[in-house]
Formats: structure tokens, sequence, C-alpha cells
């Protein structure tokens, strides 16, 4: 058994040995060298040999081996392929790494087998099969095994794109253009010539009515569409001149339509044409004058070329286009407006228009008219005559009976304030009016002579008054310094009260009637005081003389200067002044009433001779505006001092020239304000704040009138102290009142004095505790000295205010002083001594 196995093995490995010594197999191939140890092989002979039982050796036989090739030389020739396939050792047409296909086919890799179309992009460039040349740039799309133009953008030339495998015109950030071109929305373009893209991408050319062009990247205008010109050869603009109807270019570049005189210029289908402005026109033709002519003025041309204006008696003129006059010749006169008549009114002898237009000659009373010499006359009849040379009236004076003209023109019956007569032209006088007498025995000047006024015939012809004395009312008096008609005055003692007649008043400016409230006590020839003492105008006055009176009219010597009222919150007086010869005062006191809201609070007198003031005094001091009274209320803020404005209120604020009142509190720990000082030459002082308040004080009365006394105030009041919550405000202080003295010569003599001084305000007052305002001081009053001399002592005469009130333990709110009156000396030649405040002198 193992002989036989043996033997079996050694004739296999000699038969192997033989194939490897290159010894063919019968039925064989050729020795193709390690092919032929493959496996298969062996695998059949040893499973063949070892199977069967031992058997002896035979001969060798040939056996039938499957072919596999082991390069492609062993596939020459054979049916299934010319290359060997060599790890299965098949002959195969093609392989996919070594492309043996003829042209026009592709090795597919799975079947290692030809099939028609292109193998690579070098297959696409050969030779076409139908022998045309193929494209040098075809590349071999491997997907579909066709040849194309492209398969990406970068197998395109610049400026062209892969699309669809087909290089068409375009570009992308990619894939630029060729280098004298640009990319543009995806197309190139050369912006050095291309109008769409001139000199840069979306730089469009296209100049306004005209061809365009680009060159080297520049916008130009090729040629311009008709009838537009360059003619600013500025491409940037086109063709910008329409040369139909431009006046710079009229029908071609730089062909201007030159001004003419009132005239404007058109251009009008490329010529110039021109229009006259309105009111002219071209009347020569030559148009380079342009419309000569202003139709509206020329006499020559009125209206229109030719329109000659000539007008009968008149020298014509043009006016707005139309003919007018523009004088007329002597005598003549155009009156019925038609400038086409020219002047046709004679104005010498028209009894329509005689001396001018509209100026008829009407029939005349008495008369008839007529027309001379451009004037009315008139022809009269018997008995009348035209004395006041008037045609308008006619033949107005009957002689016989005309006291102006009693017999004939201008021949006068004297009956000023008198009645006169004429009769059959003779003249007579029947009676004087009352008050007027005929004391020149003139009958044509009548009753010329007033008996109330008349120096030389005061109250009866031939009665005349002494040298400087003024007649008034039939009575002779002696001007500013009064008549001396009541007597002395020569008090020693005690209290002397003057000027109790006094009454509201109203009067109007220049007039000379005065209206009284209370007329009783005035009467004919008293000198009176009118003073505006409150509201409207306040601080007016002057001194007056009644001439008349008649119930409660007076009618005075001269109209007044100034208005006075007494209406609503006004406030006017007159006083009647006492006209004393001489005043000597020695121990006694001389007042005039207070003020009493209505009237009062003025001392005014005359003294023919003298004023002399040895010891005693003239006070109004206090006896001017009000302070209010205290009021027992706390809590309660002060109330205003009595001023020019009126009686005052519950107010901080100044009332005119009377102080505040001071603030109110209702708390422990701080005081209220006091009062204001009252006002007149300054503002008096404010309300002091001091302590610890915590209400304002009353602010102070403002200053009033002027130095020279031009109006006149009496002294401001001042105000009440606010109160807390303990205690009542204080009460305001008076101020003074107003003196007026005239005389010729005034002294005042220590221990004598006049005064007009305001009054001092009240202290805190309080019933529990401390916190109340003190009260405000009333300020100076007016003091009016009228003298030729005046000796005044060393401040003997004064107008001073008040100390604002406060409690010397300092327990309240002090209130504010008054201001200083005013002292004014009038007319004074020869002046001595001093006043407080200093008087102020004027003529």
């Amino acid at each position: 058994m193992m002989r036989g196995t043996h033997g079996l093995l050694l004739g296999v490995i000699a038969l192997s040995l033989a194939c490897t010594e290159g010894n063919s197999v019968v039925g064989g191939p050729p020795d193709a060298g390690p092919a032929d140890t493959a496996a298969t092989d062996l695998g059949t002979d040893l499973g063949t040999d070892l199977g069967a039982p031992d058997v002896p050796d035979v001969p060798d036989v040939p056996v039938d081996v499957p072919f596999r090739c082991v390069d492609n030389a062993q596939c020459v020739g054979r049916a299934e392929g010319a290359v060997c396939e060599v790890a299965t050792g098949r002959c195969v047409q093609c392989l996919a790494s070594a492309d043996t296909c003829p042209a026009g086919q592709y090795c597919v890799a799975a079947t290692n087998a030809c099939a028609p179309g292109c193998r690579d992009d070098e297959s696409c460039r050969l030779a076409a099969p139908d022998g045309g040349a193929a494209s040098p740039t075809a590349r071999c799309d491997t997907s579909a095994r066709v040849c194309v133009a492209c398969l990406a953008s970068t197998d395109c030339p610049l400026g062209n794109l892969c699309v669809g495998n087909l290089c068409v015109t375009g570009c992308d950030a990619a894939r630029g253009c060729p280098a004298d071109q640009t990319c543009c929305a995806g197309a190139c373009v050369n912006t050095q010539s291309n109008i769409a893209a001139c000199g840069a991408c979306d730089a469009r050319c296209a100049p306004a009515n005209a061809v365009p062009a680009c060159l080297n990247g520049t916008c130009a205008v090729t040629s311009c569409t008709a009838p537009f010109a360059d003619c600013d050869m500025a491409a940037a603009n086109g063709c910008e001149v329409n040369t139909q109807g431009d006046l710079a270019h009229c029908g071609g570049c730089g062909m201007l339509c030159a001004a003419r005189p009132n005239a404007s210029a058109r251009c009008a289908a490329g010529a110039c044409a021109y229009e006259c402005a309105a009111g002219f026109a071209d009347c020569d033709g030559d148009a380079d004058n342009g419309c000569e002519v202003d139709t509206r003025s020329s006499a020559a041309h009125c209206g229109r070329c030719g329109g000659v204006c000539a007008l009968a008696n008149a020298t014509a003129a043009c006016a707005a286009g139309a003919c007018t006059v523009a004088s007329c010749a002597a005598g003549f006169a155009d009156c019925d407006g038609n400038a086409l008549n020219g002047c046709e009114a004679n104005t010498g002898s028209d009894l329509a228009h005689c001396g001018g237009c509209g100026m008829p000659c009407a029939a005349r009373p008495n008369g008839a008219p007529v027309c001379v010499l451009g004037t009315c006359g008139v022809t009269c009849l018997a008995g009348f005559a035209d004395c006041n040379g008037s045609p308008a009236d006619g033949c107005e004076s009957n002689t016989p009976t005309d006291l102006r003209n009693c017999g004939g023109c201008g021949r006068v019956c004297g009956d000023a304030n008198a009645t006169a007569t004429c009769a059959l032209g003779v003249c007579a006088i029947a009676s004087c009016n009352a008050g007027f007498g005929d004391c020149d025995g003139n009958l044509t000047t009548g009753c010329e002579a007033s008996l109330a006024t008349s120096n030389a015939h005061c109250g009866a012809c031939g009665r005349a008054c002494l040298a400087g004395a003024t007649c008034t009312a039939g009575a002779c008096v002696l001007g500013p310094y009064g008549s001396g008609a009541d007597a002395t005055l020569t008090p020693s003692s005690g209290t002397v009260t003057i000027n109790t007649v006094r009454s509201p008043a109203t009067g109007a400016a220049g007039a000379t009637a005065l209206d009284l409230t209370a007329p009783t006590g005035f009467a004919v020839g008293q000198m009176v005081f009118v003073h505006q003492t409150q509201g409207a105008g306040a601080g007016a006055w002057e001194v007056r003389q009644i001439v008349a009176l008649a119930g409660v009219r007076a009618t005075l010597e001269a109209p007044l200067t100034a208005a006075y009222s007494s209406a609503g919150t006004n406030r006017a007086q007159a006083v009647v002044m006492p006209q004393y010869s001489t005043v000597a005062i020695s121990g006694a006191t001389v007042v005039a009433p207070a003020w009493d809201g209505n009237t009062g609070g003025i001392l005014a007198f005359a003294a023919r001779d003298s004023v002399r003031v040895m010891s005693g005094a003239i006070v109004m001091s206090e006896r001017g505006f009000r302070g209010h009274p205290r009021v027992n209320t706390s809590f309660r803020p002060g109330e205003q001092g009595e001023g020019s404005l009126g009686y005052g209120v519950q107010n901080t604020a100044p009332n005119g020239n009377g102080g505040g009142g001071g603030g109110r509190t209702n708390c422990e720990c701080c005081w209220a304000g006091g009062g204001g000082g009252g006002g007149h030459a300054t503002g008096g002082l404010n309300g002091s704040a001091g302590g610890a308040v915590c209400q304002p004080g009353g602010n102070a009365g403002l200053a009033v009138g002027s130095p020279a006394q031009t109006t006149m105030f009496f002294g401001g009041a001042g105000a009440n102290g606010g109160s807390d919550e303990d205690g009542y405000g204080s009460a305001g202080a008076n101020g003074a009142g107003l003196i007026y003295v005239a005389s010729p010569a005034i002294s005042v003599e220590s221990p004598g004095a006049i005064r007009a001084n305001g009054q001092a305000g009240a202290p805190e007052f309080n019933y529990s505790g401390c916190g109340s305002g003190g009260g405000g001081a009333g300020a100076g009053g007016a003091v009016y000295l009228r003298a030729a001399s005046a000796s005044l002592g060393a401040g003997l005469v004064t107008a001073s205010g008040g100390t604002g009130g406060n409690d010397p333990n300092n327990c309240g709110t002090p209130g504010g002083n008054g201001s200083v009156g005013r002292v004014t000396l009038r007319g004074a030649t020869t002046t001595s001594g001093t006043t407080s405040p200093a008087f102020t002198a004027v003529p």
C-alpha cells in the first residue's frame, strides 16, 4: 500500500518537475512558467491520486489541464481577448488599468470588455473616427463616456463659463475676463468702450438728448438729437440746450438774443423774437432801440403809436395811456373832468364855475348874482347892502335897522355887553348888561367896561383899583396875597382853627366852573385852595378866586389848570382861604380840620402885609392821611395806611404813599411783621423783620410829588402791625397834612414854629405774650410858603416823619419809620434860615 502511494507521489512530483523544466503536457499549452503550478492542478491531481487504491505504475499518459495566462503574450490570438488578467489567469479584451480598447471605445471595469465611448481626455483630443480633427481642449465625461467641451469653467477660455458641458460667454468671481475686459454682472465688458459700463461697471453713458459713445472709459457725445445742442461741451449734461427756445443759444450755440430796451426777448422755433413791455411800443420800427415809446405818458403816442394828445384851452399830457389835462390856460378850467373837450369852462365869467370848478354863483338874498373876473358878486336891492363882502349871503344887511351897519356898511351901533338899537339908520344904546358899563360914552363900543374885572372901572365906571391890585368880582384884590378883607389874625393862646369852610369839588381842566357839593359858606371874592387829595391826578392843586356863585357852581377868575373829581374813589376839595391883612401869632396854635376821608387836612391862608410866628405855631402834624386803629383780633394781617390811592385794606403792599400792613403769624416761636412807614419825599421804611419774625414786615409807602411841589400831597399814613396768636397788631400812625401860606413877608422866630410832622408808630401791643407787629409811622406833610422875603429861623419849619412803633423790651416787631415831607419856598428874593427837611426854592 505504501509502496503504491509512494510511486504515485513520485509520479506526481516527476510530472511537476517536468512542468517546471518546461516540458509540455500532452495537449496543454506551451510552458508558461509559474502559472503551471496553480493550486487547481495540484488539487485535482492529488485528490484523485490519493484516493485511488494502490496500482502498479503505469506509463505516462496525456492529462487535460485548464488554461491560465500569466502575461499578455499568452493571450495573443485568443478569441476572448489579447490582454491577460493576471489575477484570474483569464484573457480579456482590456483592463481598466491598461485600456487597450480601440479608438472610440473604453474598458468597462466590471467586465473588462470594450464598449463604445471615450476612455480619457486624450482620446477626445485625437482625430475623430471620421477623420475630422477633435477639439484640443475636449474633455471626457467619464460618467457618460462622451466627449464634451468642458467639465468646469477652468476648461473654458477666459471670458467663458462651463454651462451644460459647453463653454458659453460669461464670467464670475472665480473665472475672470481677458486682460482688456472687466466682469460686470456676469459678462465681460470692455469699460473703455462699452456705453453700458463706461469706465466702470453700471456706469451707463446716457447723455441727455444725445447719441452716446464711450471713449477710453469716458462718456462722450457722438451727436446731438435735434433741436438740442451741446453748447457747454460737457458730456455729463449731454446736449443741454434746446436751440428752439433758449435765449442764449437761439438756433445754435452762442446765438444770443440781445436785450432790447423796454422789451422782453424770447426764442421761438430757433429765432429771436421780442415783445414790448406793458405800456411801451416800438413806434419807429427800429428793433435796435427796442420799444422806445412809453405810451402811458407820451403825449405824441398816448395809448398807442401816433395817438397825439391835443386839447382845447389846455396843455395836454398823457397819463396811464389816456390823454389828460396837464394845465389849463389862464382863466379856463376842466370842470367836467372830460379831457377830450379840454378846459371847457371860462372861470372868469361862468356863473356855474366862477373862479374855479364847482364854485357857482348862487342866487343871493336881496340881490342878483354875477361873476366878474372869477369872483361872485351881487347887485343889491334898494335898502340892502353887501357889508361883509361875502357873496354867499347876498345883500345881508338891512341898513335902516342893522346894528352893525346902521345907515350904511361899517356904521356900528355898539352893542357889546349892551342892548343897542338902530332906527332909520340911527344908533342908540337902550341899556348895559349887568356888570358892564358904557364908561367911554362911545356908542360904537357899547358897554365896553367890565365892572367886575376892570381895574379902571372896578364895580362902577371910574372906580379904579390901587396899583398892584386886581379887580375881581367888582372888588380890588391884591394878587396872591389876598385883599386883607378878613382883617388881622393875632392869636396869643389856645388853639385857633381856620379853613373850616370846605367842600368836595369837581371841575374840568380849562374850565372856570367849579362845582361844590356843600357850597354853604362860599362867596364871591373868596380865595379857594383847590386840591385833588386822592385818586386820579392826586396831588394837583391851585389857588383861585370866586368871581360868581350860582347854586353849587362857583365861577373862577381863571381857568383850572388840572381836572378835579370827587366821583367814585376820587377825592377833590375846595377850601376857603382867609385873606388876612396881617398875621402875628404869639402863644397860640393855629390849625385846620384834620382829613376826614372827604375834606380837611389843608391849612391855607393869605396875608396882604405880613406873617409873623413869634411863639406858638402853625401846625398840621398828624392831620393828613389816617392810620387804621388797632383791631383787637389775633392772627390777623395789618391794614395798609391811608395814602394817595385811598383808605387801606389788609395787604403788605404799599397803598400809594400809605405803608403796607405787617404779616400775621399763629405760632409761638415766631413773630408777626411790623407795619410799613408812610411815604412822601422818599419811600418810608419797611416794617422790620427783627427778632424771631417769620412773617414779612409791611412794605413802605411810595415816594410821591416833586421838590418844587407842583403836585402837593399829605404825608402817607403808617400801616398796622400784624397780629400773632396771642396779641394784637398795633395801630398805624397818621401822616401830616398840608400848609400853604402866601404873604409878602414871612418870618418864624424861636420858639415859634411851623410844623407838618408825621405821627410816631404805636408800639407792639399784646395781651398775653410777645410777637405782634409795631405800627408804621406817618410821613411828614407839605409846607408851601409863597413870599417875597422869608426869615425861617434854624429848624423851626419842619415836615418830619415819625418813628416806627416798637416795644422798649423788644417784645414785638418794630414798624417802619415815616418819610420826611417837603418844604418849598416860592418867589423869595430875600431868604434866611434853615428847615427840616431843607426847603426847595422855586421862582
